[in-house]
């Protein structure tokens, strides 16, 4: 369903359009309001990741259901400190970039040249700062499964931080 209108409004509009659905639910006010909810998270998701036009439906994107089914907030706040809650701290106290480190380390690959000059600081720097990564999150932090969930929660994190829907 969401593809046909995906389709019909480009067609009639002549212009990208964003469609995400929800399930369906039945008649009561609440379900409505949290389909609604989830639909519209859903879609500024999406465009807080560039998309234009594109037509999905919430459970296409599942994965990311901590971010736009209503009522799982607590489950991404603990998520997102369970996370990256020990490097924000120690930037905190330590007048750190050590998030920004790594979201910038896994944006250029794991490349420490690259990640150096997106930082604009010399390449030591970024390596220190690894260090001191490991050091904060454990030794572990760039093996599976542990990676895949710092990469999760930093793309969660900015999508947080930078969207009206949690405010």
């Amino acid at each position: 369903m969401s593809r046909e209108v995906h389709k019909r409004l480009r067609r009639e509009l002549g212009i990208p359009a964003l469609v995400c659905a929800s399930r369906a639910v039945d008649g009561a006010s609440g379900a409505v309001c949290d389909a609604l909810t989830e639909a519209r998270r859903c879609a500024t998701m999406l465009r807080g990741l560039g998309t234009e036009s594109r037509a999905v439906t919430t459970n296409e994107l599942a994965i990311f259901s901590l971010l736009f089914t209503p009522g799982r907030e607590h489950e991404m706040s603990l998520f997102l400190e369970q996370t990256l809650g020990p490097l924000r701290r120690y930037d905190e106290n330590q007048k750190a970039q050590l998030v920004d480190t790594v979201a910038a380390y896994f944006a250029h690959s794991m490349n420490v040249a690259k990640t150096a000059r997106a930082l604009f600081v010399h390449a030591n720097t970024v390596v220190k700062r690894l260090a001191r990564i490991a050091d904060v999150l454990g030794e572990d932090w760039q093996d599976e499964p542990n990676v895949t969930r710092l990469r999760v929660a930093l793309l969660f994190h900015s999508y947080v931080e930078g969207s009206p829907v949690w405010e």
